[in-house]
């Protein structure tokens, strides 16, 4: 798979128990390294509101 720098792509990530898998959102921050591998950030959908 090419990659570039600002693509958002889907990976797989495996639950703590490793059973399961599910897919989520990550955007690249450095593609081109070795092994096609890169370095990705994902995107976190929860909001949390502090209480006052």
């Amino acid at each position: 798979m090419d990659v570039i720098t600002g693509d958002i792509v889907l990976c797989e990530f495996y639950f703590s128990d490793l059973t399961a898998t599910k897919k989520r959102p990550v955007m690249v921050l450095k593609a081109a390294l070795p092994h096609n591998d890169f370095v990705g950030l994902p995107f976190i959908c929860q909001y949390f509101q502090c209480s006052t």
